[in-house]
């Protein structure tokens, strides 16, 4: 149905988000610990996107500065 397609979407745009930050996670980025744990979390509310109810409605995470 629509929201399973909608689904379909979200899923991209969250690996493109991923994919786009992916730099954060290498071990040489010159970074504070709490600059890092910043990521990590965005990163992991990225990945619980699909926990949120509603497909139309998603609230995306805001990435660290």
């Amino acid at each position: 149905g629509r929201d399973d397609e909608q689904w379909f979407i979200i899923r991209g745009e969250r690996k493109t988000r991923l994919e786009v930050s992916d730099w954060t996670v290498l071990p040489d980025v010159p970074m504070t610990s709490e600059k890092r744990v910043e990521w990590e979390t965005y990163r992991q509310s990225l990945r619980n996107i699909t926990d949120q109810p509603d497909p139309f409605n998603i609230n995306w995470p805001t990435p660290p500065e």
